[in-house]
């Protein structure tokens, strides 16, 4: 029997979503559940109501025995910097844990998944995350899971060392020294552009995610992630209420799960899969060149955004 393991879930305005992921949760029934949602935005009319209802009805379905920890904001701070808060706040309290938003609808197995694979790398710093998604759907690979320099984090877990030096600035990182750490892993030149384009954006401060500078900070680390040869996870939260996938047809889009346990692990030392991170790459990050030079025309001399 595998040990359950504290579970952060970061909710926001979306009912209907989180009615569908906690009951995932609620199957697990975590002896630690974290919950924490953003404040509403001014000028949406009425979000502060719709935060309020979803934190009201996540509370009342707890109903084993668990300790319940909450960091409701009042404020709006925005995906960026209120994810990585809340990232720090679970992580000051466990050692390690599961992380699902309030869109990612996580398969039954995720959860013992990830239990397991943190138990068991617990002491190896160089993993830094274990997804439960993949991209790729479901891939013919014999063992359970693979290790890569890709992060896929909807749905996913990891220790408190993975946060330990984390910075959604990235202040002491220099675009000469991320370009030296992204050759051993990128070996093509649009590839790696597609990336530099992304960490001048955030060095900008005009991408408001926190994902990414984690991805990067991995890469600085040279830490593996973990990743299931199947998808574990699927976002149900392409819509039109969804901030940034608003798309319900979009490949990303509620894509199929399938079950994983029990789980066959690696015979081998940990080894990098360069085959897998080259199909992702080609999959959910290729740009050409006429893509690539527009999205430096938009970031550099359109786009005004900031955080």
């Amino acid at each position: 029997m595998i040990d359950k393991v504290p579970v952060l879930f970061i909710i926001f305005n979306r009912l209907n979503v989180v009615e569908r992921v906690f009951a995932q949760i609620k199957n697990y029934k975590p002896k630690q559940l974290f919950i924490a949602c953003d404040g509403g935005r001014m000028e949406r009319v009425g979000e502060y109501v719709q935060c309020k209802q979803v934190q009201d009805y996540v509370l009342s379905q707890v109903d084993w025995e668990c300790e319940v920890k909450t960091n409701f904001l009042n404020e709006n701070l925005g995906p960026a910097k209120a994810v990585s808060k809340f990232l720090f706040w679970f992580f000051d309290n466990v050692e390690y844990g599961i992380i699902l938003e309030h869109d990612c609808l996580a398969h039954r197995d995720f959860f013992d998944y990830c239990a397991e694979l943190l138990i068991k790398y617990k002491d190896d710093d160089r993993i830094a995350t274990i997804s439960g998604y993949n991209v790729l759907g479901k891939e013919d690979i014999k063992e359970s899971y693979y290790f890569t320099y890709t992060q896929q984090l909807w749905g996913w877990a990891a220790w408190k060392r993975t946060l330990e030096g984390y910075d959604i600035y990235m202040k002491d990182y220099s675009l000469k020294e991320f370009r030296k750490n992204i050759k051993p892993i990128l070996h093509a030149k649009n590839e790696r552009l597609v990336f530099i384009d992304k960490f001048l954006s955030m060095k900008k401060q005009r991408y408001n995610t926190w994902d990414m500078q984690l991805l990067y900070y991995s890469w600085r680390k040279r830490r593996f992630n973990i990743e299931p040869n199947c998808n574990l996870v699927s976002n149900i939260g392409f819509d039109e209420q969804g901030e940034n996938c608003k798309d319900p047809n979009h490949f990303l889009a509620n894509n199929n799960t399938y079950s994983i346990l029990p789980l066959q692990h690696p015979q081998d030392e940990i080894r990098w899969n360069k085959i897998s991170d080259e199909k992702i790459y080609m999959k959910y990050w290729y740009k050409s060149k006429v893509q690539l030079m527009w999205r430096f025309v938009m970031r550099n001399f359109i786009m005004k955004r900031k955080f």
